[in-house]
């Protein structure tokens, strides 16, 4: 039983001197303040630490800030459709005045002069004063 005591209290003893090397070695070959510095690690600041965690909380937060402005100001995906910047199949194309051909069905019964179709703004719809019936078509209804 001794002799097994032994045996765990050197190998007990083996690990904490292997950490202890590990530790010594890092120490010795941690990196100098100029290496943390140009790492981004450190900051390079004469104010106190806790200063210096506030100032990169509000640099943070104008740095959102900044971006969240400039991401509201860019076009939505329409726009850049509309503008050409972004190409859209054909097949794309037609998937949409289906939707707005879709969406104008629930419209039976409304009067309406003529119908215009815009690829990408929609139906323009003109009301008239006369009686249509019938359901909508790809073409503008006949009364």
């Amino acid at each position: 039983m001794q002799q097994w005591l032994h045996g765990q209290k050197t190998a007990l003893e083996i690990y904490l001197n292997k950490t202890e090397d590990y530790f010594k070695h890092k120490i010795r070959n941690r990196p100098e303040h100029s290496e943390l510095l140009d790492m981004h690690i450190v900051q390079d600041s004469t104010a106190e630490e806790s200063i210096q965690a506030s100032q990169m909380k509000l640099k943070r937060a104008r740095l959102a800030d900044n971006l969240n402005e400039k991401i509201a100001l860019r076009p939505g995906p329409l726009e850049l459709v509309e503008k050409n910047i972004i190409p859209v199949d054909s097949a794309v194309k037609e998937a949409i005045k289906d939707l707005a051909l879709q969406r104008l069905q629930g419209l039976e019964g409304i009067f309406f002069s003529s119908t215009v179709f815009q690829p990408f703004g929609g139906f323009v719809i003109k009301p008239m004063t006369g009686y249509c019936t019938g359901t909508l078509s790809r073409t503008p209804p006949v009364c």
